[in-house]
């Protein structure tokens, strides 16, 4: 990693103290180069800007050949990953490509078709659907795995 990058996302602010622990761990990550980073809910508390700037750090550690791993309630960002696993109550139920159709039918299954997946200029969203089916809603996890 590029001292340009750990300016950018740390020493200049760009992540703000909102996120306190998690920024000086990703400072650490990145100081090491790491081959492979595992990130668990990293968006958390941060707004739209700020996970903006999380997904072009992402992208440009994917640039440089790193594996990025992180686990996502953000289905939106989630769906900016190159590939993305999906889990059902610990189980394992889909994985493919963000930009397939599979993998939008699976996601919207899993969140028992309370969201749907649509395509707004060159990217997708998950938006909440129109209709809410009757029964609770089981808590999901999305993880979304970037490879170089």
């Amino acid at each position: 990693m590029d001292d340009r990058l750990i300016e950018l996302y740390v020493r200049r602010g760009r992540l703000r103290e909102r996120i306190g622990a998690q920024r000086v761990l990703l400072a650490r990550a990145l100081a090491v180069q790491a081959q492979v980073l595992l990130m668990d809910e990293p968006l958390a508390n941060l707004d739209p800007p700020h996970q903006a700037d999380w997904l072009q750090m992402v992208r440009e550690l994917v640039a440089q050949g790193k594996t990025v791993v992180s686990v996502l309630h953000e289905i939106s960002m989630a769906l900016h990953a190159q590939q993305m696993l999906i889990m059902d109550q610990g189980r394992v139920t889909h994985q493919g490509g963000c930009a397939e159709a599979a993998t939008h039918r699976a996601l919207e299954a899993v969140f028992e078709h309370r969201i749907t997946i649509h395509q707004l200029a060159s990217q997708w969203v998950a938006l909440p659907s129109a209709t809410r089916p009757s029964g609770g809603l089981r808590p999901q996890l999305v993880r979304a795995a970037r490879s170089g």
